[in-house]
């Protein structure tokens, strides 16, 4: 008996296309009124100055007021805003804060050196009556450490209690910007633009209330419960909670989620995790399986059943039933632990009765690292459309494929029928670039590949 398939609240790919192009444009439109607000005075500067030194003043005026926009935008789009996660998905936005926060950090180390290279400004001595111009050196020293500390983490080996804690830095940089850019004067001294850089810096504010004090307080108020924690193997462990009475969590499969799991003596820290149980119709209970791989995923077999947490989701758009038509073959690529999402949908279709050819491909060391495989073995053998390759890295003797997941091994395992399907990806980022890589090598256009990317 096959259960209800969730409804699908994501747009479709018309809508999705349409909002995107709509934000887009909405977010250039700002910057470029803001740019061109701060040359109007070019020409006139051109008449006094020079053309060169006009330009040079120009270019670091327009700098400065772009920077300080590019950070403040740079949090909209970490803040798990479900209107720009279902245009964008949140995976994609996350990699975009990132580029964001280095051309805010670029752009804003160009703008004095713009200013001053121009001749009107001069550095002069360290007064307290400079002010404005030594709380501009502050943030910019700040934000580079922000951006070194979160560019770097990993060849700093900084934990991620320690890299949170410098990312932190950011608002107190953004909020020094908003005094720095009011208290210098000039094209924010007063006018329309002045009105606009308020209005910023008032919505920023309100988003910061909404994403560090209320959400949280709402989330703690809807905890969910421990049910239980399963080891699956050596260093993979499946945590499923219980929701709140009264409430139910209605996700996609393929989604993720920001779990905080709390228990007496261990860290409470919130990382993303994709929900690998398949979506019921009561959306009772949730499963996320998790790879043991960092210093908080490896105290996750120390929670114990009456634990707590909290969840706070779904997000993305990594599902067939947001990404792919209604028929059709679908290829599923996971290496390690990229298994989840996949498991998820393929789940979903059994309990569905979704009938659609499906091949997946799945890259382990060994072969203690396959999890679920009995069950995975079962979806195949039973009404499913389902066939498994196995492809191992480190197994002497395997039977199946071994090596790696690359153009030939791939050229052996899929049809040209099946390449015509749609493709999802989800695995280590060095490997989904190489697939990805191969598929597009096989003629498989980026519209049908689907990728799952997070690099907190």
């Amino acid at each position: 008996m096959t259960q209800n398939a969730p409804t699908c609240q994501c747009l479709s790919p018309t809508e999705r296309l349409f909002l995107r192009v709509v934000l887009v444009t909405a977010v250039v439109a700002l910057l470029g009124v803001m740019a061109w607000s701060a040359s109007v005075s070019a020409v006139q500067d051109a008449t006094i100055l020079g053309t060169a030194r006009a330009v040079a003043r120009t270019t670091g005026k327009v700098m400065g007021l772009v920077a300080g926009a590019l950070l403040m935008l740079q949090f909209a789009l970490s803040a798990r805003l479900k209107l720009l996660d279902r245009a964008f998905g949140l995976d994609r936005l996350l990699r975009d804060h990132k580029l964001l926060g280095i051309s805010a950090g670029v752009l804003a180390s160009l703008h004095p050196l713009l200013l001053y290279s121009s001749g009107v400004y001069f550095a002069g001595a360290l007064e307290w009556s400079r002010w404005p111009e030594l709380l501009g050196a502050g943030l910019l020293a700040m934000l580079w450490v922000v951006l070194c500390t979160s560019i770097w983490a990993a060849f700093l080996a900084l934990s991620y209690r320690v890299w949170w804690g410098f990312h932190q830095l950011v608002f107190a940089a953004v909020a020094m910007v908003a005094v720095h850019g009011l208290a210098i004067g000039g094209d924010l001294a007063g006018g329309w633009l002045r009105t606009m850089w308020l209005m910023m810096v008032a919505a920023y504010a309100g988003l910061f209330v909404w994403v560090k004090i209320i959400k949280p307080l709402l989330l703690r108020e809807n905890r969910f419960t421990i049910a239980a924690v399963e080891r699956l193997n050596h260093n993979v462990w499946t945590v499923e909670l219980a929701g709140p009475p009264g409430r139910t969590f209605h996700h996609l499969p393929g989604q993720f989620a920001f779990l905080k799991l709390h228990g007496k003596g261990l860290p409470a820290e919130e990382h993303p995790f994709t929900i690998s149980s398949a979506p019921s119709p009561e959306g009772l209970r949730v499963r996320f399986t998790i790879k043991a791989s960092g210093d908080f995923t490896a105290k996750i077999g120390q929670f114990h059943p009456g634990d707590w947490a909290t969840v706070d989701g779904p997000y993305g758009l990594f599902s067939h039933l947001a990404r792919a038509p209604q028929t059709g073959p679908l290829v599923m690529i996971a290496g390690g632990i990229g298994i989840t999402p996949i498991l998820s949908m393929l789940r979903h279709m059994a309990a569905t009765g979704d009938d659609r050819p499906v091949t997946l491909i799945w890259g382990n060391r060994r072969e203690e690292d396959i999890v679920y495989r009995q069950e995975l073995d079962a979806l195949a053998a039973g009404r499913m459309n389902l066939r498994i390759h196995h492809v191992l890295s480190e197994q002497e003797g395997w039977a199946g494929s071994a090596g790696f997941v690359d153009t030939p091994l791939l050229g052996r395992l899929l049809t040209a029928n099946q390449l015509r399907g749609q493709v999802f990806l989800c695995g280590p980022p060095v490997m989904m670039v190489s697939v990805r890589r191969a598929l597009r090598s096989m003629g498989v256009p980026r519209r049908r590949i689907h990728t799952e990317r997070f690099a907190l």
